[in-house]
């Protein structure tokens, strides 16, 4: 049975205001989820370098729970690429299991930077890779503030990444 060209035409143009009212209810889903994503993006941000610096001026060491191993391989391979340039990858990873680590913020705070060191530095060291808070294994026996600061820095990092 063929449809009459009018009605063929009215039902195409109810159909596509219905489009156009959906694909707007869609943008502005679309916007309110943005908007809430990037407030708890910055709420993120903002409570994990006040966790961290909270936790520098405390100087309070932990256990090391170790490093995750993607993190561990990409280390080395720097080092055996660059070799002589930092501390041994194995060396620095010694440090932390003897000493402990410690929270510690880099020189400019403001930009956001924070490292996981061997508990017995006082300053971050240059010749040093870098152990983020987000490289750092996390396993039940880690103290709850150091595990809320790591996962708070995946996040932070996950959204950077964007």
């Amino acid at each position: 049975m063929r449809q009459n060209p009018e009605n063929r035409r009215a039902v195409n143009e109810g159909l596509n205001d219905h489009r156009d009212e959906k694909e707007e209810a869609r943008r502005m889903q679309k916007a309110i989820e943005g908007f809430s994503y990037r407030d708890m993006l910055n709420e993120n941000a903002a409570r994990f370098m006040s966790s961290a610096a909270e936790m520098s001026e405390s100087r309070e060491s932990f256990p090391f729970p170790g490093i995750e191993l993607e993190v561990h391989t990409k280390m080395i391979a720097t080092d055996r690429e660059f070799p002589g340039y930092t501390t041994p990858v194995d060396t620095l990873l010694d440090r932390c299991r003897g000493e402990g680590i410690r929270v510690m913020l880099g020189k400019n705070p403001e930009s956001g930077n924070v490292y996981i060191v061997p508990a017995g530095r006082n300053e971050p060291d240059n010749e040093d890779m870098f152990i983020l808070p987000r490289h750092l294994q996390i396993n039940e026996m880690m103290d709850g503030d150091l595990r809320v600061l790591v996962i708070r820095d995946r996040l932070r990092y996950q959204s950077v990444r964007r």
